[in-house]
């Protein structure tokens, strides 16, 4: 009944009408099959929907629908923020964004959610990173996260990391004060409803995807760095790995490196022009090659970017490395998806 009465109060609220209920998937064990259901939803702290687990177990109002219309339309997409601090002192520097990123968040519409999906960072000696904002839990120095040397995730997979509309950002990096030293500190950032940037339809859960993958395959290519802290090596994806099949949609798993690197990601049309990326760990491919699956089912949210071969040339892959010039070489994980999408 709790649940009812959730639903009940959400129909009476009409900004909320649209987030009542979402697509979600249950494994049916006596049939073996998939079913699509639609269940009541609490909305959390992000503005996101979020099924009730606890009656998604028992089935409890579960009814086979197709998306709403207004689910369909909302304009979502992902992006990312590179923040970075040079000699960066053992008590902690403010980090900067990148050249083209920007600290405060986006003008999302009105009770939407905008979270951080993933935060990592890649130092080159241990220490920490950490980030504060207005409607965080504390003004002190909020989420501190240890870091080793190297690249690596700063908090569980699934943690809500949540922001307002328009809302400043201030990161810190701790290091060890190395002279020329660039530390770098990554937000992978998701907005559910932004007007005007819409990858919606292009990205997928899991669920929605799964049983319309025909061929796996891997784009190639060598990136060629340059001293960081910025984006660079960009690289078409025909330019060494010409194979996608003539109009097609491909779904992008996720993207191995051999080196370290702040981030490796993919950019084009299908992806709104903004950047869908993957942590830079070479050392963790079991993870990164199907990175955004990971994220979908972490968040559940449509996280898997759906490119499409018509798109080829003007859809390119890129690094953000730090000041020591390296030319990653990267695999894209792709999955030949059948039909349209």
């Amino acid at each position: 009944m709790h649940g009812l009465r959730e639903e009940s109060d959400a129909r009476n609220d009409p900004s909320h009408i649209d987030r009542l209920f979402q697509r979600v998937t249950l494994s049916s064990w006596k049939n073996g099959n998939a079913q699509m259901l639609r269940l009541p939803n609490r909305i959390d702290d992000a503005g996101f929907s979020r099924v009730d687990q606890s009656e998604a177990r028992d089935g409890r109002k579960a009814e086979a629908v197709k998306p709403t219309k207004a689910i369909e339309e909302k304009q979502m997409h992902q992006e990312s923020i590179l923040c970075t601090a040079t000699a960066a002192a053992t008590t902690g520097t403010a980090a900067t964004a990148v050249a083209g990123d920007s600290l405060t968040t986006r003008n999302a519409a009105n009770g939407t959610g905008i979270r951080a999906l993933a935060i990592w960072g890649h130092l080159q000696t241990g220490g920490w990173i950490q980030y504060t904002t207005p409607s965080g839990h504390d003004q002190t120095r909020g989420p501190r996260m240890i870091q080793p040397t190297g690249v690596m995730l700063s908090s569980p997979l699934n943690q809500v990391h949540a922001f307002q509309p328009q809302e400043l950002i201030s990161p810190t990096i701790a290091g060890t004060a190395v002279a020329g030293d660039v530390d770098q500190m990554v937000f992978q950032m998701f907005y559910e409803n932004l007007p005007g940037i819409d990858a919606g339809r292009r990205m997928k859960r899991w669920e929605e995807i799964e049983k319309r993958i025909m061929r796996p395959l891997t784009i190639e290519a060598t990136l060629t760095g340059a001293a960081g802290p910025g984006y660079s090596g960009a690289e078409l994806i025909t330019a060494e790995s010409n194979l996608l099949r003539a109009m097609t949609n491909y779904a992008v798993l996720g993207i191995t490196t051999n080196l370290d690197c702040a981030l490796v990601g993919i950019l084009g049309p299908d992806t709104a022009n903004q950047r869908a990326i993957v942590p830079g760990i070479a050392s963790k491919p079991e993870i990164t090659s199907q990175w955004f699956k990971l994220l979908s089912a972490a968040h559940d949210l449509p996280c898997i970017p759906i490119i499409h071969s018509g798109n080829k040339d003007s859809t390119s892959i890129f690094c953000a490395i730090n000041e020591n010039v390296i030319n990653p070489r990267v695999s894209v994980h792709l999955a030949l998806l059948d039909g349209e999408i």
